[in-house]
């Protein structure tokens, strides 16, 4: 409609649009803007879109002008030829509608001529990134997509479908090619579904034969076997029709190759080999025959160029005759010619080799190969000068060479005598140093020559170093025999070699156990010494006055073994007299392990638990004692103090602190004392705590009897149930029983506590809590002071005014301060206890004044003050405090001590006698500086005559002298039997 509106003369966009709501008035998917009425709404699937009908036919137009597409398509350009390239007329009617007709048609022929395959492109991994696999993601893609569905959908249906013709045509090949099929097709297809085995799996219709996928694959699968089975066939009839035409070929070529054969005529031969071109088979004739045409022309080559080269000097030509010759014996040619080449090739290979022995000969000191040289030049004519000097050269180095000879026989002698081939060998190295220095003068040039200087110049380095090294342990001096052996190990399997090897390897051995012996003898590593001595007697070292340790670290071990057994059996007994011994008896010589310092630490541990023990035992403060005992127990420390405070701790509480009453006596610890009489009354208030009830209390009148003391009342009842109940009335008469004069003052007294309270109006109450105290610290009025406590318990029981209340608790502490109850003192303790709070603070209060004595006199006012605002007038915690005591300190004994005991034994120190042992040993290293050259080695003399007294010395430890020997380490405090 567009494209028809852009062709009329006058069309535009309102005649388009007048066309396009009378074409399209009744069609569901068109719908007009009546606000717009140049625009129009089309029903897409997904809603309504509104388009505008101004400027679409101008839009749609997609034309150029006919003089501008002419100059870009009459351009130089290939690429804007390209772009606008075909018919011009054509090009500028076309409409971008009818361009877009055009191309969706060929798109739609393209798909039709196709069979289409639908891909859906599926995300691995949300990252992007390759070889990465995400199942889960890809399992909700392939559901949410309707992947599945789609495929269950096309498996219940049957996606493939070909009319009878085609059936027939793609399954046919199933039978044989001789099978007689009918006119009919759908006769034919039903042959072919029998023999497919699929009757009643395809569904046929009218015009087409419908299938599924599984189906599909089946008699796809047949065809292929049939279809592969045909191929084959095909294939072998083929092959034999070209293999029966290339024999035939084959046989008429044989007779013409055969004949070039028998002749040697290359024009012959060369026209039997064209005729062979493009045969695809190599016959033996074929191969034949190239290879006589190669042999004939390599012959005519080869003698052409030997006649040149044969008329020049062989030497210049040398590599190129050589060639020649190579190539006639190739092909097996042979005449004359080639022989004369032959002889003089071979005549200049000498000459070249005499010259290069010559050269050789000299440069290698080759004797073998200088004598045949001279004996050729003599035999060949050799005239150069340059071959001459060769000659002399050689016989000089000939002459040489025998003088070399004489020094390696020279050599081979020195080697076989002076050598160390046992322990009683005398080594001689002078025989090998003269030699060896006459052959370095000379220059030994030859093979054999350098080999022996070498094996001469070994032995005597070997010979040097162990000349310097047996019989001592200089380690300097057997480096250098161990660095001469290590040199070259050509030599040791030489017997010279093996005995110097033995001898380091035994030194070695030595000095090794010498050393760990040192090291384990500073340390005292008893495992160590034991396992050094022992390969010390394997070695054979003890008595050896080279290794003057092995003596003093059996000695060593002998008393880290006793240590050891002293702690041991310390350890077992948990005894401090044994710990004291034992750890004493390892300082004494230095010995210091993981076990001596466990021992130490019992042993101070034990200590400080028995003097603790002992002075718990008579404190017997029970914190103390449990200390005491916990420790002792982790321990296993069993004592009498032990036993005893133990015992302590099983008695009772109350036992207990009866004990602990008669310590604190025994002691004179009054803050101890009245702490444990605390104690006491309170557990036996706490035992029976009914019979310390105010109502039990002795002097404290019946309530019936009291309120029977009334004369005039209207409840007499009522009076005796509130006498220990708080109350704004004045009492009748005293709550405790007293003589007259004092129930009056009893009586007085309430007043003025109910005054105090504010139960009773005064002028100046704070003034009242002095009378009462005066009135009760008078000697005459001791009676009045369980009195007043009964009063106060009265007014502060039941007390609903709660500033009256707190005046009460003032007023008894007050009262507590000053003076305690006498007769009630558990009854008001316990009283307190139940009532007031807190409660510890009044009990600490009252037992402070009773043990302190009450006071003489009254508080001040300024004190009641104090009191009142909440301050104590005196410690609640001295009076009641225990003396301090100072925890004894063990002071572990000395060894000196222990001797002194007599529980240590007559073991000296071996300390000093470790220090004498290291200067010793220090003083018989052997200092390999000394000498620049050994001289030649003496026999060893005899020993001197020893004299037993010069290895003895003295030394002091702790300002005791002891004696010492220099030798084997011996101690003792008597002095030895030589010194006397």
């Amino acid at each position: 409609m567009i494209d028809e509106e852009i062709r009329v003369p006058k069309g535009s966009d309102d005649t388009f649009m007048k066309k396009l709501e009378k074409k399209h008035s009744k069609t569901p998917e068109f719908k007009r803007v009546l606000k717009r009425p140049t625009n129009f709404i089309v029903v897409h699937y997904a809603g309504d879109v509104e388009y505008k009908s101004a400027n679409f036919l101008q839009k749609s137009k997609d034309r150029m002008t006919d003089d501008l597409y002419n100059l870009i398509t009459h351009t130089k350009k290939d690429f804007l030829k390209n772009l606008f390239s075909g018919d011009l007329s054509g090009a500028s009617n076309k409409t971008l509608g009818s361009k877009f007709k055009s191309q969706l048609n060929d798109l739609m022929r393209t798909l039709h001529s196709t069979e289409p395959h639908y891909i859906r492109c599926i995300k691995p991994n949300p990252n992007k990134a390759p070889l990465e696999f995400v199942g889960q993601m890809v399992m909700l893609q392939l559901q949410y997509s309707g992947v599945f569905e789609a495929v269950e959908i096309r498996k219940k249906g049957f996606p493939f479908r070909k009319t009878h013709g085609d059936f027939f045509k793609h399954y046919r090949c199933i039978k044989s090619l001789k099978f007689n099929w009918p006119r009919d097709v759908k006769k034919c297809n039903e042959i072919l579904t029998k023999e497919l085995g699929m009757e009643g799996k395809l569904k046929t219709g009218r015009t087409m034969i419908l299938y599924r996928a599984k189906e599909h694959k089946q008699m796809s699968l047949k065809r292929n076997l049939a279809v592969e089975k045909t191929v084959i066939f095909l294939q072998a009839i083929y092959r034999g029709y070209t293999a029966r035409k290339l024999k035939n070929q084959l046989l008429k070529l044989r007779p013409i190759l055969r004949a070039a054969l028998k002749g040697r005529d290359l024009v012959k031969i060369g026209a039997a080999l064209a005729k062979c071109d493009g045969v695809g088979f190599p016959i033996v004739e074929i191969s034949k025959l190239k290879r006589l045409k190669y042999v004939i022309e390599e012959e005519k080559r080869v003698l052409d160029n030997l006649k040149r080269l044969l008329t020049k000097d062989p030497e210049d030509v040398f590599d190129e005759l050589e060639t020649q010759i190579a190539s006639a014996e190739d092909i097996k040619f042979s005449n004359k010619l080639v022989q004369e080449g032959k002889k003089r090739l071979e005549e200049i290979k000498v000459r070249r080799k005499t010259r290069a022995w010559l050269d050789e000969g000299v440069n290698e000191h080759l004797r073998e190969k200088l004598e045949w040289a001279i004996k050729s030049f003599k035999s060949l004519n050799m005239t150069k000068s340059a071959d001459k000097a060769r000659f002399k050269a050689a016989e000089k180095e000939l002459e040489r060479i025998g003088k070399e000879e004489k020094l390696v026989k020279e050599l081979k002698s020195a080697v076989a005598t002076g050598g160390y081939l046992s322990a009683n060998s005398q080594i001689d190295y002078r025989p090998c140093e003269s030699s060896v220095s006459k052959a370095d003068s000379f220059g030994m040039l030859t093979k054999e020559g350098i080999a022996m200087l070498a094996r001469a110049t070994y032995f005597r380095d070997l010979r040097i170093s162990m000349y310097s090294a047996v019989g001592t342990k200089d380690k300097a001096a057997w480096n250098q025999v161990e660095s001469v052996i290590s040199s070259n190990s050509d030599y040791n399997n030489e017997d010279e070699v093996q005995v110097a090897i033995s001898e380091l390897a035994k030194q070695r051995s030595e000095s090794d156990v010498d050393e760990k012996l040192q090291e384990a003898y500073k340390i005292y590593d008893q495992e160590t010494l034991a396992y050094q001595l022992e390969q010390a007697k394997t070695f054979n070292m003890f008595g050896n006055s080279l290794y003057p340790i092995v003596e003093q670290a059996q000695e060593m071990l002998n008393r880290i073994v006793e240590a050891r057994r002293k702690m041991v059996e310390a350890f077992d007994a948990v005894d401090q007299t044994l710990l004291e011994v034992a750890v004493a008896d390892a300082e004494s010589f230095g010995y210091e392990t993981k076990q001596v310092g466990e021992a130490r630490s019992l042993r101070d541990n034990v200590g400080q638990i028995n003097l603790e023990a002992a002075q718990a035992r008579e404190l017997l403060d029970e914190p103390y004692m449990r200390d005491v005992v916990t420790r002792a127990e982790a321990v296993a420390l069993q004592t009498e103090d032990v036993k005893y405070v133990s015992g302590m701790l099983l008695l009772s509480e109350e036992k207990l602190c009866q004990e602990q009453l008669r310590a604190a006596t025994k002691i004179k610890d009054k803050g101890r004392k009245n702490l444990v009489t605390i104690k006491l009354k309170t557990m036996v208030i706490q035992r029976a705590p009914a019979l310390f009830a105010i109502k039990n209390f002795s002097r404290l009148r019946n309530p019936s009897g009291w309120a029977a003391l009334k004369l005039l009342t209207m409840d007499r009842k009522k009076l005796a149930m509130g006498m220990m109940r708080h109350s704004k009335n004045q009492i009748h008469a005293s709550l405790t029983e007293m003589d007259k004069p004092h129930d009056k003052e009893a009586r007085t007294l309430f007043k003025t506590i109910q005054g105090f309270m504010g139960d009773r109006r005064y002028d100046f109450p704070e003034l009242l809590a002095g009378e009462i105290l005066k009135k009760c610290l008078e000697p005459h009025n001791r009676p009045l002071r369980d009195e007043i406590y009964m009063q106060l318990i009265k007014q502060l029981t039941q007390n609903p005014n709660q500033e009256s209340l707190l005046k009460g608790w003032q007023l008894m502490r007050i009262c507590l301060e000053c003076f305690a109850p006498l007769e009630s003192e558990n009854q008001v303790t316990y009283w307190l206890e139940k009532n007031a709070k807190p409660p510890n603070l009044y009990i600490d209060i009252m037992h402070r004044t009773i043990f302190q004595g009450a006071r003489r006199n009254a508080l001040s006012q300024e004190e009641i003050k104090q009191v009142m605002d909440g301050k104590l007038l005196g410690d609640n915690s001295a009076f009641k405090t225990p003396r301090p005591f100072q925890k004894p300190s063990y002071d572990p004994p000395t060894w000196n001590e222990v001797m002194a005991s007599g529980e240590g034994g007559p073991t000296p120190p071996a300390a000093d006698a470790k220090a004498v042992y290291e200067e010793q040993y220090e003083e018989q290293q052997y200092d390999s500086a000394e000498e620049s050259e050994p001289p030649m080695p003496p026999h060893k003399p005899p020993p001197p005559a020893h004299n037993e007294s010069a290895d003895w010395g003295t030394a002091e430890h702790e300002g005791q002298t002891y004696y010492y020997n220099k030798v084997t380490g011996e101690t003792t405090w008597d002095k030895p039997a030589c010194l006397q």
